[in-house]
């Protein structure tokens, strides 16, 4: 099966797709699900497009989860798993070194001098 241009896929590919988004299943079940060969899919696994879109599907995924996602891993670390708390932790360093990053590339300068319209 031919690609076809980014964004338009058939029918067979976005159900590869959804699928390999998800995660937990097989190229053997994948191929059948979307009625290909295996080695169909293991082609368009070699398409960046393809693969781009199997992340966009996966991150959109993960994003409809996170809220359950971060309730989960709290009532983990209030429970005391040392893993959770740590997860937690890096999770919160990661955030304040975006928020610092993002401050030194907001910077802005204003110059305290006033318009003087010039009449020669």
């Amino acid at each position: 099966m031919d690609y076809l241009n980014k964004g338009q896929w058939s029918t067979e590919q976005e159900i590869a797709i959804n699928l390999l988004a998800e995660g937990g299943h097989s190229y053997e079940e994948i191929a059948e699900q979307s009625k290909v060969s295996p080695h169909t899919i293991y082609n368009w696994r070699k398409n960046p497009d393809f693969m781009d879109e199997v992340i966009r599907k996966a991150r959109r995924l993960l994003k409809d989860n996170l809220p359950d996602i971060y309730e989960s891993l709290v009532h983990q670390a209030k429970d005391g798993d040392p893993r959770h708390i740590k997860i937690i932790l890096e999770h919160l360093e990661k955030l304040e070194e975006m928020k610092a990053k993002h401050a030194e590339n907001s910077l802005t300068f204003t110059w305290d001098v006033p318009y003087v319209e010039n009449h020669s």
